[in-house]
């Protein structure tokens, strides 16, 4: 009775690694989807702290390339050359969980590492697009929305930050900065990357 028992929760413990493996991104490795079903989610970075992490979410990413031709970048979706940013798009912003060992055992708390009890919520990104010599081409601030997971089953609740830009547009060749704004206008962290 042991024995089947132990075969039926292995069993059931492979079909749920499978059906897990059906939410991985083709087009990301080792990224999992959590709010977008096709994989539009492009990954920016985390904050230097460590206590977030950025991304962009529109199906204007899924399947966009990217080449470099004499020494420029240039994109590519559908076999079609594209310059600019689409006209709209989501920031999504992600607390990054925190381990923190003590003597009684490991504690996985949300937010940084420099502070896990006494979170600081982002209010507010910035994004700047900057050109070769870094200055500043466009910004546009937008207020972040907060999110809940509605139903984390056995997890911690899981929260996140999301924010609409539209008529961004500016050209997916210059370096793009997100700066994330606290409750108090304070500084919370930054990314900075080329596409």
């Amino acid at each position: 009775m042991r024995r089947g028992a132990f075969a039926v929760i292995s069993i059931l413990a492979l079909i749920s690694a499978v059906q897990a493996q059906e939410d991985w991104c083709d087009a990301i490795p080792n990224a999992k989807v959590k709010r977008v079903v096709y994989c539009e989610s492009l990954p920016i970075g985390t904050t230097q702290d460590g206590a977030f992490a950025v991304s962009l979410e529109s199906k204007f990413f899924e399947g966009l390339q990217r080449t470099k031709t004499d020494g420029r970048a240039e994109f590519q979706k559908d076999k079609r050359d594209v310059s600019a940013y689409p006209d709209s798009f989501i920031v999504a912003v992600e607390k990054n969980p925190v381990i923190v060992s003590t003597g009684s055992g490991t504690i996985i708390a949300p937010g940084g590492p420099d502070k896990p009890v006494k979170q600081k919520k982002p209010r507010k990104v910035m994004l700047r697009w900057l050109s070769e010599s870094g200055i500043v081409i466009r910004e546009i601030t937008a207020d972040l929305e907060e999110m809940r997971q509605p139903w984390p089953e056995m997890n911690p609740p899981e929260i996140w930050y999301r924010a609409k830009i539209d008529g961004a547009a500016e050209p997916l060749s210059s370096e793009l900065e997100i700066v994330l704004i606290g409750e108090s206008g304070e500084h919370l962290g930054e990314v900075k990357r080329f596409l």
